[in-house]
């Protein structure tokens, strides 16, 4: 608990970043107090829509009314968008209490334009998310993004819905949102393994965590790294495709495999370039590595698993694992529930073994072309 004599504003920095329960709103531990800096526009937006977030999310707040569990936790009425909108107002009062205290009862001038940029968000968020009955999922896309224009970026935006990149609510559910994303925004899905090799590459400096139009480059670091096989038509033939996401020896081995002429596809062949993924990288792990992946799942499931206070939660996130129609990794919700090793789940496809013990000058895992 924080010292009774120190306020500690939860708008800071370290205060949001501590705040990382999407269940629980009022759930931030300093220990000590110390001095906050006092919020900028962009830290007050972050903060605000992350606790009306957590309002509608709370778990007194997912009752249907009639005994049972809301699984679903969409918006599939105008009631719940203004239910959002409510909760932002309520959990804006306890946010800018703070301020309001250090500063004989005002509050600085961003804050009315940063409350106004809060309820775009949550409007759009709301508007946008999936209605569908049999879907239970939770998602982002670029209209929140562009509601809030002033530097506030998509990654940003998973980082106010889900709490900071390695969050306790996050690391179990960040698959899911964006495994969770309809086919008009596929080009922002991964799954469980994309998000390790997201934290493992946080782990190493020289990773390039860049930002391009608005767009985290590594999920295009991810999504492009390792080539697929080409693309099948419903005739049976090759897709001639020249933008799909293949290489010319992925394309002659499927000819072959399939017993297809190799001039009929002469063209195509000669047309994919070869050095579209001389570029990309593969991110080389080793065991310690997966070993604290592995520890800090299981340590994170056990906790939400025994922790009365967030038991509903985890069983909605449980259910999800078998009603999810996007996401094929039933087999990541079963394993943490049931504390089982989550290691084979880290396919080959997005990381390498390192063949030696060398590192980088940070003394991270080097990274190689593929």
């Amino acid at each position: 608990m924080s010292h009774p004599d120190v306020h500690v504003s939860p708008l800071t920095t370290k205060a949001v970043k501590d705040f990382t329960d999407c269940q629980q709103l009022w759930l931030w531990r300093h220990g000590l107090g110390y001095a906050p800096r006092e919020p900028n526009k962009r830290t007050l937006v972050r903060a605000l829509v992350r606790a009306g977030l957590s309002t509608y999310y709370a778990p007194e707040a997912i009752g249907a009314g009639d005994g049972t569990v809301h699984r679903r936790m969409g918006f599939h009425t105008q009631w719940n968008t203004r239910a959002l909108i409510d909760g932002l107002t309520q959990a804006a009062d306890g946010l800018l209490a703070g301020i309001r205290d250090r500063n004989n009862g005002l509050l600085p001038p961003v804050a009315d334009e940063a409350f106004e940029l809060a309820v775009g968000v949550l409007e759009q968020y709301g508007r946008w998310a999936p209605k569908n009955d049999e879907f239970s999922v939770v998602a982002v896309n670029h209209p929140v993004v562009a509601v809030v224009a002033q530097g506030i970026s998509l990654v940003d935006t998973v980082d106010l819905v889900l709490g900071s990149s390695m969050s306790e609510p996050s690391l179990v559910m960040l698959h899911r949102l964006y495994s969770s994303i309809p086919s008009g925004a596929a080009h922002m899905q991964h799954d469980f393994r994309a998000h390790m090799l997201m934290w493992a590459a946080s782990e190493d400096a020289q990773f390039p965590l860049r930002v391009r139009s608005g767009t985290p480059l590594w999920f295009n670091e991810i999504r492009k790294a390792v080539p697929s096989p080409p693309r099948t038509l419903k005739s049976g033939e090759l897709s001639k495709d020249k933008r799909q996401n293949t290489t010319r020896e992925l394309y002659i081995e499927e000819i072959s495999r399939r017993g297809l002429s190799p001039s009929d596809y002469h063209d195509i062949i000669e047309a994919l370039d070869p050095n579209k993924f001389n570029t990309r990288h593969w991110l080389y792990v080793d065991d310690d590595m997966l070993d604290y992946v592995h520890m800090y799942v299981h340590a994170v499931a056990s906790r939400m698993a025994l922790c009365a206070e967030t038991e509903g939660a985890w069983q909605i996130i449980h259910e999800w694992g078998s009603r999810c129609s996007y996401c094929d990794y039933l087999d990541l919700c079963q394993s943490l529930r049931h504390m089982q090793c989550v290691r084979g789940l880290l396919s080959s496809r997005y990381f390498k073994w390192r063949e030696d013990n060398a590192t980088n000058e940070f003394g991270g895992p080097v990274l190689g072309s593929a």
